[in-house]
């Protein structure tokens, strides 16, 4: 055997008792860990599975645990209180929320004479279900002083979902609570989406006040008789009810990126204003009959031509204006969109209306038997 060989054999015996080693070494670590439960640890994020892990409430989620020799039984729990001792359970979660699922299994070692008992595997998943609040539409009832409510596809609808307001006008919603002005009271309402925790005098002070928006860490809201827009933060403190001063009527306020928009029903015309107060426009846009409520996305303007009986439309910019986008409306108030539909209040035939965001598919009786209908609002994507 020449010496070369001989060198080479030599390393690859050496290389074969490493890995006999390692191997050694890794049953060795396995077994201090607890056997198969060491190897659980190694592989517990395969242990179950859930479809879907996220949507609105209620939701059920399918869940599936992963296939394990001889197991003998399963023990689950779903975070919210809920358990099941099935293999694969399915579970409905009715509160928005995160959820931490856990799931434990046992199973026969499969090995009588070597490794008798039973075997336990566990996995835990840290937030792994995220139920979120279904998104409603809401409007105010000004002839009823109710707050009404439906589903995106307007069934479901209740027209005294909140009762008790002053003669509300505008309303507004974040992924918490729902605002409204109480014009009759001059304040503005609050309760949680659910319609708990009423407070009608949540902020108070106003001047004739109508439209109100939310955007970030605050409220907004329209002040009439003063000209102005008022701003305070989403708890109800620092309250400024001259925040933007100069306004014409003021009534629909609407937020949108960096800036604010309302409408100034004495002069037909659009303002516009950074999110700090500054650079205040009150003719951003001009023309409008009668402007009333107005809402934001991420493209366009909408608002509601009180006079003209239409939804005028423009781009973020004030250009591209339309001020008969929608025809056909019988004394609209108010004005929403969700991303996909805008929604308005027809004043006049106590009705809510609905369009795809381009035009098209109107409809003046989306829902009826609202009285007198002035704001309307959309709950965000969650």
């Amino acid at each position: 055997m020449v010496k070369g060989q001989l060198s080479y054999r030599l390393a690859l015996g050496r290389r074969r008792c490493i890995a006999v080693a390692a191997v050694l070494f890794l049953f060795a670590l396995l077994a201090l860990l607890g056997g198969c439960c060491g190897l659980c640890w190694l592989v517990d994020a395969l242990l179950f599975t859930g479809s879907p892990t996220t949507g609105s409430a209620p939701l059920t989620v399918q869940f599936t645990a992963r296939d394990i020799a001889n197991a003998s039984s399963w023990s689950w729990s779903f975070g919210d209180g809920g358990v099941s001792d099935e293999q694969n359970p399915s579970h409905t979660y009715t509160v928005a929320g995160t959820y931490t699922v856990a799931l434990t299994i046992l199973a026969e070692s499969g090995k009588p004479l070597d490794d008798p008992g039973i075997r336990t595997y566990h996995d835990v998943a840290d937030d792994y279900i995220t139920v979120t609040a279904p998104r409603k539409i809401y409007w105010t009832n000004y002839g009823y002083y109710t707050i009404g409510r439906a589903k995106l596809d307007g069934t479901g609808v209740d027209q005294s979902f909140i009762t008790g307001a002053g003669s509300p006008n505008g309303v507004a919603v974040d992924g918490t609570y729902i605002y409204w002005t109480n014009y009759g009271h001059d304040t503005i309402g609050r309760a949680r989406l659910d319609g708990s925790e009423v407070d009608q005098s949540f902020i108070t002070g106003a001047s004739l006040v109508d439209g109100v928006a939310v955007s970030g860490a605050y409220i907004f809201w329209t002040n009439i008789f003063t000209g102005t827009i008022g701003r305070a933060k989403l708890d109800g403190s620092e309250v400024n009810q001259n925040f933007i001063t100069g306004a014409r009527g003021p009534v629909g306020v609407a937020v949108s990126g960096a800036y604010i928009f309302w409408t100034n029903i004495f002069t037909g015309t659009i303002g516009r204003a950074k999110l700090d107060g500054s650079e205040a426009n009150q003719s951003f846009i001009a023309g409008a009959g009668g402007p009333y409520g107005i809402a934001v996305d991420s493209s366009y303007i909408y608002w509601a031509n009180y006079g003209n009986g239409t939804i005028g439309r423009a781009k973020l910019d004030g250009s591209e204006v339309n001020q008969s986008f929608i025809t056909g409306a019988s004394y609209p108030h108010g004005v929403a969109a969700d991303g996909t539909y805008m929604y308005w209040t027809n004043y006049a035939s106590g009705t809510i209306c609905r369009a795809k965001l381009d035009g098209t598919g109107v409809n003046q009786s989306f829902i009826t038997g609202a009285s007198l209908p002035h704001g309307i609002a959309v709950s965000p994507e969650n």
